[in-house]
């Protein structure tokens, strides 16, 4: 069993991905039991984190997961000043549970009025090539809008694919696939 503390201000110390940085950054946690299936309890707390064009003001993550790969436990992130290519959002929240590996998640980030972006879905992590079967997908900006009429399933590793969608989009209607 191990358990945890850490702070650091500034990312450069640490070995993180190119293009990933942060101003603060606090965890705390434990992992216990065997090394193959794992508990993991997690508390974090980042400021100014960014990442290959995105920058996230705040964020505060709770997970509790068990398993490696997670099989089952539930994660949720919060955060404020969201900033992507496709827009600025005051708040970003993501919730994750899963049970024997199925996962579903739901994941919205808002700026009232606009832009909005929803997504939310299930995968099954215990099978291979990884699977997101996502039930709603939906972008809202005085641009742009679109929202999925069907459920489409996108495939990872190696490479991705998406099986045929359709989205209803700016009083029109457009499938893709590939």
């Amino acid at each position: 069993d191990v358990t945890f503390k850490a702070a650091a201000s500034g990312s450069g110390a640490l070995p993180l991905p190119p293009g990933a940085a942060f101003a603060s950054l606090t965890a705390e946690g434990a992992v216990r039991g065997p090394w193959k299936s794992p508990r993991i309890n997690l508390t974090a707390q980042t400021r100014k984190f960014s990442f290959q064009g995105v920058s996230l003001e705040s964020a505060n993550l709770n997970g509790a997961l068990a398993g490696w790969p997670p099989l089952s436990g539930s994660l949720q992130v919060q955060g404020a000043g969201l900033r992507t290519p496709g827009g600025t959002f005051n708040r970003l929240n993501l919730t994750a549970g899963g049970d024997g590996g199925r996962w579903q998640f739901q994941v919205a980030a808002t700026s009232p009025p606009k832009p909005r972006f929803e997504a939310a879905g299930t995968a099954d992590l215990t099978v291979s090539p990884l699977a997101v079967n996502v039930a709603r997908l939906s972008w809202h900006s005085p641009a742009l809008t679109f929202k999925n009429k069907t459920a489409f399933q996108v495939r990872f590793f190696p490479g991705w694919e998406i099986s045929p969608a359709t989205f209803q989009m700016d009083g029109g209607t457009v499938t893709v696939a590939g």
